[in-house]
């Protein structure tokens, strides 16, 4: 077996990192073309289009990249040397349809959402025109994006079904395998926590290429801090990363570590303000210095209750071992 040839992230990156080749050569493209109409905003629109294709499409490119992962492990796509021209011919197959797709999209969604909204303006006393633009955004962002990642499955279900791909048996050391893990378990709790961060963040920070800066910083200390904390966390591991206890180790950590930090700031800082406010308006409303402080607690309880669930997930017991 040519071992030297094997990796388990390898693939997904290449994937993902050449869809995202495409878009900005799409969006390099576009602004050639519409130049004259660009030029009195500038710096300005530059600096959008950036954030536009990193943190504005985080959560896409997260996505994409864990579906990615999943079917490379499903499909055994491990070996780089023989399987990249194909990964590669995917990724710009898939940018191709869902380049083309997204213009009928926008059509049906208006189309759809037209009846939901009218349905709701005559009914309802609670939906007003002023709420039109926010929540047709919302409604076709996300039709877009279950469309294109089922476009996704699709696509990796045919090529493992079709064997069109090299598959290869799994052949990492134990040492390997728990590495594999505690990567991606950092990297899926540190994308957690830097969406929470920057979900609470963003209304305090005024200029365009900020949010950029300090995304890209925390996204790299958050990943080391994760890696550090659950490092030998894994008493049982086996050469499938389970995907189900991924989704389960984040989902809980998220929940807990939420609504502990989340009342430990109510009692502390939240007394005072006005009831009539939301939750997300209360904590919104406080000074940057607040904030950091419940972000501070929140990543705190994520190091300490992702390691516990984890290794009690990863229990030598076999009853409680999930495959």
């Amino acid at each position: 077996m040519d071992t030297q040839n094997q990796s388990y992230f390898k693939l997904p990156s290449l994937f993902t990192f050449i869809y995202f080749g495409c878009l900005i050569f799409k969006s390099i493209i576009n602004l050639v073309i519409k130049s004259d109409s660009y030029l009195s905003e500038g710096d300005i629109y530059i600096a959008q289009l950036i954030y536009s294709l990193t943190l504005g499409s985080m959560n896409y490119y997260f996505l994409v990249f864990i579906i990615s992962v999943f079917f490379c492990q499903k499909y055994c796509i491990y070996n780089v040397s023989k399987n990249w021209k194909i990964i590669s011919l995917l990724s710009v197959i898939f940018f191709l349809i869902t380049y083309f797709l997204q213009t009928p999209l926008f059509e049906f969604g208006f189309e759809i959402f037209m009846q939901f909204h009218n349905y709701f303006l005559i009914n309802f006393d609670f939906i007003n025109d002023d709420s039109f633009p926010y929540f047709y955004f919302i409604f076709t962002y996300r039709l877009i994006l279950i469309v294109d990642l089922l476009v996704l499955i699709i696509m990796f279900y045919f090529i493992g079904r079709n064997n069109i791909i090299y598959r290869s048996a799994i052949n990492f050391n134990s040492d390997q395998l728990e590495k594999i893990h505690i990567q991606l378990y950092s990297i899926f709790l540190s994308y957690i926590s830097l969406a929470i961060i920057y979900h609470f963040l963003q209304p305090s920070i005024s200029l365009v290429m900020a949010p950029i800066l300090i995304g890209l910083l925390l996204s790299v200390i958050l990943y080391i801090l994760f890696t550090v904390v659950i490092k030998n966390s894994f008493e049982q591991v086996n050469s499938k990363v389970s995907f189900a206890k991924l989704i389960l180790t984040g989902v809980i950590t998220t929940f807990l570590s939420g609504l502990v930090s989340t009342t430990i700031y109510y009692v502390i800082f939240m007394n005072d303000i006005s009831p009539s406010l939301s939750l997300i308006s209360k904590i919104q409303s406080q000074s940057l210095n607040n904030l950091i402080f419940l972000l501070a607690i929140n990543l705190l309880l994520s190091l300490l209750i992702s390691r516990y669930f984890i290794k009690f997930l990863y229990k030598k017991d076999e009853s409680l071992f999930i495959n």
